[in-house]
């Protein structure tokens, strides 16, 4: 693992850009994840928060928005991404990550159901962790945390 920044959302180059157009939702990034350093693996941490971001999109009413902030707490940098969806029942949270698990309500949203389950093994393999924070009505919270680099 080395030193990696937090990929940065940039305006017209992200990969969710047109997928957050098409709905048209706006992608708001906190400033704070510009100075978060993490000992992980770039590509892999790229890769976690764009599925993160791809769901928040898919899963937000149109014409709203997506913000993914950033802190640090203890010896970890918390990377969050939330929605103003339709929010997760707590009964169903568990089954979002486990592996071809997709909640009734997300039928008519394409899908396979193994990306957090991906994003959950790479996290920990990095030695993070990943969660979310949802209730009905109330949008979701995807969250991930890695070790701060020193």
């Amino acid at each position: 693992m080395s030193a990696v920044g937090i990929p940065r959302l940039q305006p017209g180059k992200d990969v969710n850009k047109p997928q957050a157009q098409k709905r048209r939702i706006r992608l708001i990034a906190d400033e704070h994840c510009r100075g978060a350093m993490v000992r992980a693996d770039r590509v892999r941490v790229k890769q976690v928060l764009l599925n993160l971001l791809s769901n928040a999109i898919k899963y937000n009413p149109e014409k709203s928005s997506v913000q993914v902030s950033c802190y640090k707490h203890e010896s970890a940098w918390h990377i969050t991404v939330r929605d103003n969806g339709p929010g997760i029942p707590l009964d169903q949270q568990r089954k979002l990550f486990q592996p071809f698990s997709r909640l009734e309500a997300t039928a008519q949203v394409e899908g396979t159901g193994i990306g957090l389950v991906l994003c959950k093994n790479l996290i920990e393999r990095m030695g993070g962790q990943i969660g979310l924070i949802s209730s009905p009505e109330h949008g979701s919270e995807f969250w991930f945390a890695l070790p701060a680099h020193s």
